[in-house]
C-alpha cells in the first residue's frame, strides 16, 4: 500500500503546472477575441463600403434618368450635363439600368423566339377559342334568365325597348365618327351588351366605312370585327404626332471666336384623320396639347395659320394623301410687286397662288408607345406641286425613306375631347 501511495505522489508541484494552464487558456482566448474585433471591423468597413457604392448608384441613376428626361424635352445641354455626372460616378450605369428594366423583357422575348412561330400561333388559337367560349357562356346565361337585364331595386327601363331599338341606340354610339371606343365601354357594362356590341350587322357598317368596301365584298375572316382588328387602318379618337428635332449652329461672338453657340430647333407635324375621307396637316413649333383644339372638326380649324386641307385614301397597308393650301394672295402681294420705274405694280410671274402636297404613308407593323394596334405611320413617299401666278406648275420630291432624322414617324396619340360630338351625331350608315 506505501508503494502504491509512493507512486500517485507527484514528483513536482501541482500550482505552478495549474498556473501554466490557466496562463495558455488565457493567451488562447485573447487571441480569439482579437480575431474576433478584426472580424468585426472589416465587416463594419464592408457595409460601410456597401452602403456608400449603394449611395453612390443610386445618385448616379437619378442623374441619368433627370438626363433622359432633359433629353425628351429637347434641353440637349442638361442632358449632357446629367449624363456626364452620372457616368463620373458610376462608369457603367447605363448598363445596370437597362440590365434591370429590360433584362427580364429580353430573357421572355428570347424564350419566345427560340420556342418557334407554333407558339404564337397556339396563342392565337387560344385567344380566340376564349372570345368564342365567353360569347357561349353569356348567351347560355341569358336562355337561363327571365328578363335581360337584372335590377335589384329600381325598375330598368331598358327592360321595355325592343331589341331592334337598342342595336340602334348602338348604331347611335358609333356614329359617324366611327367612335369604336365608345362601343366597347358599352359593351363592358352588362352581359347583354356585351352581345349586342357583338352583332355582325354593326361591325359590318364600321369595316364598309373603314376600309370603303364594295357592297358585295365577301369577308374573309371569322368575323367583321376580327377584320377591323386585324387589318391595319386609321384611327379617328386622336391625331397622329410626329416629332422633329435638329441642331442649328448660331454666330460667333466677335470677342470670343472659338465660342460656337448652337440652338436645339424642334417642330411638330400633326395630322388630324375623318371618318368622311377629309384630313388636316399643321406643322408648328407649339406643343401638340395646345393644338388639338383647332383640329376639332374643318370649321374650328379655318382659323389655324398654316393649316392644310385635304382628302386621303385608304389602299390596303398605306394611306395616300392629298394636301392643298390656298396662298392670301393680297398678303403675298405686298412682297412679290415689282418697284422698278419700269415695271412698277407689275405682279412677279414667281408668286405662288396654290400649293398642292402629295404625301403616302404606310402603317408599321409594330405597336406604339402606349400599345396601340396601327399606331405608327412611316413616311413613304413626299411630292408637291406649286401653282404660279402665271398657271405655270413647279413639281418636285423629298426624299423620305431612310430620313428618319428630318421625317420622323406619325405616332398616334388619343385626344379624350374628340370623343363628344359637336351636337348631334349622325347615326351609323
Amino acid at each position: 500500500m506505501k508503494g502504491k501511495e509512493m507512486d500517485y505522489s507527484p514528483s513536482e508541484p501541482i500550482r505552478p503546472l495549474l498556473e501554466n494552464e490557466m496562463g495558455n487558456l488565457t493567451l488562447d482566448e485573447s487571441d480569439a477575441e482579437e480575431d474576433l474585433e478584426t472580424f468585426r471591423q472589416r465587416w463594419r468597413a464592408e457595409l460601410e463600403q456597401k452602403k456608400k457604392e449603394e449611395e453612390q448608384v443610386e445618385k448616379a441613376e437619378k442623374l441619368f434618368r433627370e438626363g433622359c428626361d432633359h433629353e425628351k424635352a429637347g434641353n440637349m445641354s442638361e442632358a449632357v450635363r446629367s449624363y456626364t455626372k452620372a457616368v463620373k460616378l458610376v462608369p457603367d450605369i447605363e448598363k445596370r439600368i437597362y440590365k434591370r428594366d429590360y433584362g427580364n423583357y429580353a430573357s421572355k422575348a428570347q424564350r419566345t423566339h427560340v420556342q418557334g412561330p407554333s407558339t404564337s400561333k397556339n396563342a392565337i388559337e387560344n385567344d380566340e377559342s376564349e372570345e368564342i367560349d365567353l360569347e357561349t357562356v353569356f348567351r347560355d346565361r341569358l336562355a337561363e334568365r327571365t328578363a335581360l337585364f337584372l335590377s335589384d331595386d329600381a325598375a330598368n327601363p331598358l327592360l321595355r325597348l325592343p331589341v331592334e331599338l337598342l342595336r340602334l341606340i348602338l348604331r347611335y354610339v358609333v356614329g359617324s365618327s366611327l367612335d369604336v371606343r365608345s362601343l366597347e365601354a358599352v359593351a363592358s357594362t352588362s352581359v347583354y351588351f356585351y352581345l349586342l356590341a357583338r352583332n355582325g350587322d354593326i361591325w359590318h357598317r364600321v369595316c364598309r366605312k373603314t376600309f370603303d368596301l364594295p357592297p358585295k365584298y365577301i369577308c374573309e375572316f371569322l368575323s367583321w370585327r376580327d377584320m377591323y382588328l386585324q387589318v391595319p387602318h386609321l384611327q379617328f379618337f386622336g391625331v397622329y404626332v410626329a416629332k422633329t428635332t435638329y441642331l442649328r449652329h448660331g454666330e460667333s461672338s466677335f470677342q470670343d471666336k472659338f465660342y460656337r453657340p448652337w440652338h436645339m430647333v424642334t417642330y411638330y407635324r400633326i395630322l388630324r384623320f375623318f371618318a368622311n375621307g377629309s384630313v388636316l396637316m399643321l406643322t408648328s413649333p407649339e406643343h401638340p396639347s395646345t393644338l388639338v383644339g383647332h383640329l376639332r372638326n374643318r370649321r374650328d380649324a379655318k382659323g389655324c395659320e398654316g393649316i392644310l386641307f385635304g382628302r386621303y385614301w385608304n389602299n390596303g397597308s398605306s394611306i395616300s394623301m392629298k394636301l392643298t393650301q390656298v396662298v392670301n394672295r393680297k398678303k403675298a402681294r405686298q412682297h412679290q410687286v415689282l418697284n422698278s420705274k419700269r415695271l412698277k405694280g407689275v405682279v412677279a410671274p414667281h408668286e405662288l397662288v396654290e400649293k398642292n402636297f402629295f404625301l403616302e404613308l404606310k402603317f408599321s407593323e409594330r405597336r406604339s408607345h402606349s400599345n396601340k394596334a396601327h399606331g405608327i405611320l412611316l413616311w413613304s413617299k413626299y411630292e408637291y406641286s406649286h401653282v404660279l401666278v402665271d398657271g405655270s406648275l413647279s413639281k418636285g420630291d423629298f426624299h423620305v425613306i431612310g430620313d428618319t432624322q428630318s421625317y420622323p414617324p406619325f405616332y398616334l396619340s388619343r385626344v379624350k375631347s374628340f370623343a363628344l360630338p359637336d351636337g348631334f351625331d349622325e347615326v351609323l350608315c
